[in-house]
């Protein structure tokens, strides 16, 4: 009964039903856009046609084949013969098309075939070769004499095991294999499956709190445990359902627009998955992925969930789910992790896109022992599943009033005390009789009464952090000796400069030619030990910078074209300024406008009276609505360009501390970043211009934030909403569907990817912001001010 209730209260959420409609509509249309066949492939019908042809009659075929074969041969042979009298306009004949439809050649579809033909035949022998690695590979480590109990060894032992059961069990039957290589692939759905998640166990704990309706319901029977094991029981349904019907509405697009082979095929007849170990079929895979899915999507919905039993407070707990999904996909890119690392593996992107666990045999040193990620992800997900479910219960159940968000509790005293002191000294001043401004109070109101102050040093102690570990001195020699070049011929090209390069490639070329001469001399003995070890001193100098040097070339040309076409470009060392300009996303800045400026409307509606929220008697009051709709508006404009000003001073401390920065006055297209944009500007006139970019976007977004917050009247609806449009075409973008590269608000964020792609192309992105920033606070004043 209690299941029944709270599954019903969820789906009464406007915002739960229109983020799952609107999301599985643009998947749809992602689908769509995605399962298109590429042109000039051939018709998949013409295809499937042609492999029962081959069933039917595979004589006929291969002797046609051959027949083609040879005939490509001939042609082969007389284009030879005429190329080598001179006569290179030379006119192929065509075989006209036999098999193949209008506009099509025989050869793509015999291509085809005969490739799925050869990997199948192909397919012991690949297996084997990774077993005999294998075999090599525990043969040397027995000759280190590593002990046979070492997880090295283990692996090897694992590997021959699975893959030899491989080799002799697995059956690929041959058929046209469609539809499923591109349905595994994608994995855009997945971001959407977590995004519902995130909006639905966002408010599955916080609604009662929110309200004001947790201490009825927690002393009311069955209030307390029951509720929270109802809650998390319709949180896993849910969970099931949202990825049961992406995945259905996903593989019908893709059956619709693709079509389907056999799924009783085996899976190592994807291209993808040709050393997946597993003797199953493409069918029984859908299944188990689908299970995999479920145990990640419901860990992470457990996680958000227990973030929310901690806060209450939907902003907060919105931000801290994204958080969670931001740690983990950046685990999931991580480069410097080992591939078989756990934290490469088991993280929630990797589990819920399943096939890095399947394409092939990977696995953890568990205490010595060699456990496969296949076995270590289920038992893993499901104890943290477990975990996450007690720890949301047991804080329900035991939180009580305590259980308020309650960050900066331990500076609750300071802050009172602070206020004291205010007010006393209010008391001697001439302005006692005057109440503080609108605009002072809204900014006493969003940064200390509401306490999120002390989030906001915490993210700005991350960010520090952060930039003191990404931006430490280079140690690399080939930063070295290119700083050393760039240094030498800092500034506008001149002839010198092309000489002094000019007599250092020579330098080089000549030393390193010298080397086997040298050594036969050596040998020889007509020169001495310290002859040649001057030679090796100089034939060092000259190999390490060899490829370092023509770096420098090819920039010298880059600036001569660039020259040519009456653009100017001079030699600076840039590492320190691309650190500058190609820093990441701050995902700190984002997360910090994001939590501040969406209860800055919602809280007055949230702010409970007798006869509803607060919003209705401060509208009523003198300077109620213009007033204080302007001083909202003006302050998120000002603590939002202070804020992106000091979140930008780290980077630039600890850049300018680790790398020079030199030649400020240079063209900014002597950085080659810049080479297509054709920004004519010097680097201290782009430096301007990047940081308004920066600073006009973090206050285009907290206006937008603002004007959502009054619109929506709730913070975690404003937050979704915000979130949704500023991150969704960065994360589809770099999911492989560039078409929303074009409305990427993370790169105008960043400034930089922006402006690469010209200034009239940041210009009409900045405008269009800017239009629907403007619509969204005019729709916002006239509810507010009801006019």
């Amino acid at each position: 009964m209690i299941v029944l209730f709270e599954f019903r209260k969820l789906l009464s959420l406007r915002f739960i039903r229109i983020t799952f409609v609107c999301l599985l509509a643009l998947n749809a249309i992602l689908c769509v856009y995605s399962a298109r066949i590429p042109e000039g492939e051939l018709p998949s019908d013409s295809v499937d046609e042609f492999f029962e042809k081959y069933y039917s009659s595979p004589e006929e075929i291969d002797e046609y084949h051959e027949f083609i074969l040879d005939w490509q041969r001939e042609q082969e042979k007389r284009i030879f013969q005429q190329h080598s009298l001179g006569v290179f306009n030379v006119e192929i004949d065509e075989l006209p098309s036999v098999y193949a439809p209008e506009g099509f050649s025989d050869s793509l579809l015999f291509d085809k075939l005969y490739g799925s033909i050869e990997k199948i035949r192909g397919y012991p022998e690949n297996i084997q070769r990774v077993i005999d690695k294998a075999e090599d590979n525990l043969a040397e480590f027995r000759y280190m004499n590593i002990p046979d109990d070492a997880y090295t060894c283990r692996y090897q032992r694992k590997v021959i095991e699975l893959y030899s059961e491989a080799r002799d069990n697995v059956v690929i039957n041959l058929e046209h294999i469609r539809g499923w290589n591109e349905y595994f692939r994608y994995d855009i759905v997945n971001l959407f499956i977590f995004a519902v998640l995130l909006a639905v166990s966002s408010v599955l704990f916080v609604q009662e709190k929110q309200t004001g309706m947790m201490p009825l319901v927690r002393v009311s029977r069955g209030g307390r445990i029951r509720t929270a094991l109802s809650k998390i029981a319709v949180l896993l349904l849910i969970t099931a359902a949202v990825v049961i019907v992406f995945s259905a509405e996903t593989l019908l697009i893709f059956a619709f627009r693709l079509g389907l082979s056999n799924p009783a095929n085996a899976i190592q007849a994807l291209d993808d998955y040709t050393y997946s170990y597993n003797i199953i079929s493409i069918g029984e895979y859908l299944l188990i992925s689908l299970s995999v899915k479920y145990a990640a999507f419901s860990l992470f919905a457990l996680m958000t969930a227990a973030v929310s039993v901690f806060l209450y407070n939907y902003a907060l707990t919105f931000t801290g789910g994204l958080g969670v999904y931001g740690l983990n996909y950046l685990l999931s890119v991580l480069r410097y992790l080992n591939a078989d690392s756990p934290l490469k593996k088991l993280n929630l992107i990797s589990v819920s896109s399943v096939s890095p666990l399947f394409v092939r045999f990977c696995s953890a040193n568990v205490f010595g022992g060699c456990v496969g990620y296949q076995i270590l992800a289920p038992v893993a997900y499901i104890s943290l599943i477990l975990l996450f479910s007690v720890i949301c219960v047991c804080k329900y159940c035991i939180g009580g009033e305590a259980a308020r968000f309650r960050v900066s509790s331990v500076f609750s005293s300071v802050r009172e005390k602070a206020a004291a002191n205010f007010l006393m000294k209010k008391k001697h001043t001439a302005a006692n009789h005057r109440l503080p401004s609108l605009f002072s109070a809204e900014i006493y109101k969003t940064l200390i009464s509401s306490r999120y102050i002390v989030i906001l040093l915490a993210l700005l102690a991350v960010k520090c952090l952060i930039s003191y570990s990404s931006y430490q001195p280079s140690k690399s020699f080939s930063d070295g000796v290119y700083r050393e070049y760039m240094t030498t011929l800092a500034g506008e090209m001149t002839d010198e400069k092309r000489q002094y390069i000019a007599d250092e490639r020579q330098m080089i070329n000549e030393t390193i030619a010298r080397r086997e001469k040298v050594q036969q001399e050596y040998i020889d003995k007509t020169i001495t030990y310290r002859e040649y070890e001057e030679y090796l001193k100089k034939y060092n100098y000259a190999y390490s910078r060899n490829e370092l040097l023509a770096d420098i070339e090819s920039h010298a040309a880059y600036i001569d074209r660039l020259a040519a076409e009456g653009n100017e470009a001079w030699f600076v060392y840039d590492t320190g300024w691309k650190k500058l300009f190609l820093s990441p996303f701050d995902w700190t800045l984002y997360a910090a406008l994001l939590i501040l400026f969406s209860g800055i409307f919602s809280s007055e509606y949230y702010s409970r009276i007798s006869s509803g929220g607060f919003a209705q008697i401060l509208r009523v009051s003198k300077k109620g609505r213009k007033h204080t709709f302007a001083a909202k508006i003006l302050t998120s404009s000002l603590i939002s360009a202070v804020m992106s000003a000091v979140w930008n001073i780290p980077d630039i401390y600890f850049i300018s501390r680790a790398f020079m920065l030199p030649l400020y006055k240079a063209p900014i297209m002597s950085l080659e970043i810049f080479g297509e944009s054709r920004l004519e500007l010097t680097i201290i006139g782009y430096i301007v211009l990047f940081y308004f970019v920066r600073i006009s976007a973090a206050m285009l977004f907290a206006l937008t934030m603002c004007g959502m917050s009054c619109l929506f009247e709730k913070a975690l609806s404003a937050t979704a909403v915000v979130s949704s449009f500023t991150l969704f075409p960065a994360l589809l973008n770099r999911s492989g569907a560039e078409i929303f590269g074009y409305a990427d608000y993370v790169s105008f964020m960043r400034a930089t990817p922006m402006l690469r792609k010209g200034l009239a192309a940041m210009l009409i992105f900045m405008m269009c912001f800017t239009v629907m920033t403007i619509a969204v606070l005019m729709f916002s004043k006239r509810k507010w001010c009801g006019c």
